[in-house]
């Protein structure tokens, strides 16, 4: 058990299958504007993520930005705003930031939080500390017409 009672998704296997690839968070740029200068792409106590591979499953699905923000449980309506914005992390950096099950605590979980690992929308999820605007494993690309 991680502080907190959280249990760390490395320790459970088919969640830490899931991440294999690597961790996706996507944002709007609104929503990246609300904290000018901030060294972390979320809030640096923790923010969702959810596996690469998933992600480029729902991206590759054409469903536009308003049905990916519910797939993903997501109710900011900042995330309809601007540009949407692809953070991408390795691997290796996930485990360094800690990959862990959400346990519907962290800032960001709402009302569509369902406490299975996996969001409304039947993607899986994981909480990593705050990922880092720059740095080694961590990249960022643009979502065109989304």
């Amino acid at each position: 058990m991680l502080a907190g009672g959280s249990l760390s998704i490395m320790s459970r296997t088919a969640s830490a299958d899931a991440f294999a690839s690597g961790g996706t968070k996507l944002m709007s740029s609104a929503q990246i504007s609300e904290f000018p200068g901030s060294a972390t792409f979320g809030k640096p106590i923790g923010t969702f993520i959810a596996p690469t591979a998933e992600v480029n499953s729902l991206l590759s699905q054409g469903i536009g930005r308003a049905e990916i923000a519910t797939r993903l449980g997501i109710t900011d309506p900042a995330f309809l705003e601007g540009t949407l914005i692809r953070i991408d992390v390795n691997p290796s950096t996930l485990k360094s930031l800690n990959l862990r099950a959400p346990t519907g605590t962290e800032v960001g979980a709402n009302s569509m939080f369902v406490p299975v690992g996996k969001t409304v929308g039947g993607v899986t999820e994981g909480v990593v500390n705050g990922i880092p605007t720059s740095g080694a494993g961590v990249s960022t690309s643009t979502i065109p017409k989304l």
